[in-house]
């Protein structure tokens, strides 16, 4: 099925396509054949023979033998999506996991293992008391989060206020401590348990316009803040993972 023909249901809310049309001359014909990827990455003997056949085509067929032009025609395809995310529930995936060995921000990793003292390769630059051990061992956040304190214009990304998992689709407004959120499989996957919130500090203000570090406290905008969380049960991590809330007070 060509361009064109895709549906809603392949994921395309919309399609264009707009034609146009090179005039070149013979030679620059020739030229645009030898820079396509595989023609250009040929053996020489390969690639000259293939430049030789274009040119002998190019002299030979009535539509352009003898022309000093040759009409090239073009179709640009656009295609485009509108931007969702899963309305918020019990349920959704890890979005992004982030690890450093101190500061911010945390860089993303194809995935580690959670243990009881938080995620391998990850550390503090002020560990306990101010950050870190069995009841900090993981810092959470929510990608809807991030996107709301994005349209405030504030800068936001995974990773970027020092969290460790980002997660998508989970209703942030049903978690408080005591809260338990199941990750990967029902039998060998992490259980984390929400412990308290991570309160902003200084060493994130300037992601802040005019470092108003208050736009995640869990004083003034709970529903955007961070939590903590304890590891029950260890295991790998990794993005793509599916995650649940198990359990509430």
């Amino acid at each position: 099925m060509g361009p064109g023909n895709r549906s809603k249901d392949e994921g395309f809310i919309g399609y264009a396509g707009v034609r146009h049309v090179h005039a070149l001359t013979p030679e620059a014909v020739v030229d645009r054949v030898a820079s396509v990827s595989y023609v250009a990455a040929a053996q020489p003997e390969v690639r000259a023979g293939i430049l030789d056949e274009v040119a002998a085509l190019l002299a030979r067929d009535p539509a352009t033998a003898g022309r000093a032009t040759v009409d090239l025609p073009y179709t640009t395809e656009i295609m485009w999506a509108e931007r969702r995310s899963p309305a918020p529930s019990m349920a959704g995936i890890v979005a992004s996991v982030n690890v450093n060995r101190g500061g911010v921000p945390k860089p993303p990793v194809d995935g580690t293992r959670i243990g009881p003292l938080g995620l391998e390769g990850d550390g503090h630059n002020h560990p306990e008391p101010v950050h870190g051990g069995p009841d900090q061992a993981v810092s959470l956040y929510s990608q809807e989060a991030i996107e709301r304190v994005r349209a405030d214009g504030h800068a936001g990304f995974p990773g970027a206020y020092g969290e460790n998992l980002t997660l998508l689709g989970i209703d942030w407004s049903l978690l408080h401590a005591g809260s338990r959120l199941a990750v990967g499989g029902d039998q060998d996957g992490v259980i984390l348990e929400i412990t308290e919130h991570a309160a902003p500090c200084q060493t994130i203000a300037h992601w802040f316009v005019d470092r108003r570090i208050g736009r995640i406290s869990p004083a003034a905008n709970a529903e955007d803040a961070r939590w903590y969380a304890r590891v029950l049960h260890e295991g790998p991590i990794a993005p793509g993972m599916a995650v649940r809330v198990v359990a509430t007070p």
